[in-house]
């Protein structure tokens, strides 16, 4: 019986030739505003968010489409494509009950710094109806 051959991807990250081609054939993107808290500021519910447009998004969606690694990736869902081995664990057939309860359960076995980490990462991330909200009052620029 003939093996399936699995196309591995390699991180372009890793070199510094990797990292020139990334830089050259990526997506130029405009950097509109930074947002941080006041320095005086006891609490804040920022947390090194990123805010963008959902044309962004779009833009990503339609680009992975034609992506070999994210073709590569669909004809083989049950392996990693980026390190050959099989995927662990899959969450796709567990209920939305189910996550709740495992969500529920990671969060009960963190100590009280790891809550409160856990909660300013949750809090600190845009809903996209907050970002087009913004961009549709022009406080995105684009």
């Amino acid at each position: 019986m003939p093996t399936a051959t699995i196309r591995l991807y390699v991180d372009l990250r890793e070199t510094d030739a990797g990292l020139k081609y990334l830089y050259d054939n990526g997506i130029s993107l405009k950097v509109s505003g930074i947002i941080r808290p006041n320095e005086d500021a006891v609490s804040t519910m920022l947390n090194g968010s990123i805010g963008y447009t959902s044309a962004l998004t779009e833009y990503v969606i339609e680009q992975s489409q034609t992506s070999a690694a994210v073709n590569a990736q669909l004809e083989e869902p049950s392996t990693d494509i980026f390190t050959g081995l099989p995927f662990q664990e899959s969450t796709a057939d567990l209920t939305d009950a189910q996550k709740e309860s495992d969500f529920r359960e990671y969060i009960s076995s963190l100590d009280e710094n790891g809550k409160a980490e856990a909660y300013v990462q949750i809090m600190s991330l845009p809903t996209q109806e907050q970002v087009d909200e913004a961009d549709r009052h022009g406080q995105i620029k684009k």
